[in-house]
């Protein structure tokens, strides 16, 4: 098990495979697999990486087309490498509560309710609602006003429209507001879910269907992503091509 696949397999319980079927390890290691993998720490510290790495691709779309002068300044490869990495550390930090709401006895996993470390209901709703207010409502509203903005302030000028430079940045720009649209439709469902049941709805409770349903959904994001590139980006398809290329010979 040394492919892409089997790593979120791993990291990934219960949505592919029953986590009942986990050899939960002993000691130091059962205490590490239930705090990093059961707790879902790596499932929503990647999916929250997505969300504001979408943001920020939006805000280089914004200043790539709206402030051309100042762009170079702003999205130089340095920059760009210090985006990156504030955006990963930001979606570690945001989701470190998760390693302490679990609990570990005798090779079994399971979750502490959060109002029971935050000492009250009250704040563990606040804290949630400021959560996930941070780490999507926020970031997929500067998204989206970033591309209004960039939509009607191209609209009214038809001379984009013939030049051919220009007729790529506006493709690029729809590839963009696709995988936006795309995150926010994957993602809404599993954020509003998670207030709403701060309000007392067992039927959104974490391991119920539904609840489950709308946290593979917010996952499947990052696989159509790649899909949605492809389409728009014949580089992208390129590369892709040759990825599953090597894949399959490697396999053989």
């Amino acid at each position: 098990m040394h492919s892409p696949a089997s790593l979120f397999i791993i990291i990934t319980p219960n949505y592919v495979i029953n986590m009942s079927s986990y050899p939960v390890p002993d000691g130091l290691a059962g205490e590490i697999f239930c705090r990093l993998v059961y707790s879902k720490f790596f499932i929503f510290t990647f999916g929250k990486g997505s969300v504001l790495t979408i943001t920020c691709l939006a805000v280089e779309r914004w200043f790539f087309l709206m402030k051309p002068s100042k762009y170079k300044a702003n999205f130089n490869r340095r920059k760009i490498y210090k985006y990156l990495a504030f955006i990963w550390l930001t979606s570690m930090v945001t989701q470190g509560y998760k390693l302490f709401y679990v609990r570990y006895s005798k090779r079994t996993c399971s979750f502490i309710p959060l109002s029971t470390i935050l000492l009250n209901k009250h704040i563990e709703t606040a804290v949630i609602t400021a959560y996930v207010s941070i780490t999507f409502f926020c970031p997929t509203f500067v998204t989206w006003v970033a591309f209004i903005h960039i939509y009607f302030r191209i609209s009214k000028y038809t001379t984009l429209k013939e030049n051919r430079g220009r007729r790529r940045r506006r493709a690029l720009l729809r590839m963009c507001a696709i995988t936006s649209l795309v995150l926010t439709v994957c993602w809404f469902p599993t954020e509003v879910c998670y207030i709403i049941n701060q309000y007392g709805f067992p039927v959104l409770n974490f391991g119920t269907p539904f609840r489950e349903f709308t946290v593979l959904l917010a996952l499947a994001n990052s696989f159509v992503n790649p899909w949605i590139y492809a389409v728009s980006n014949r580089l992208y398809r390129h590369i892709l091509t040759l990825f599953f290329r090597s894949f399959y010979t490697s396999s053989s």
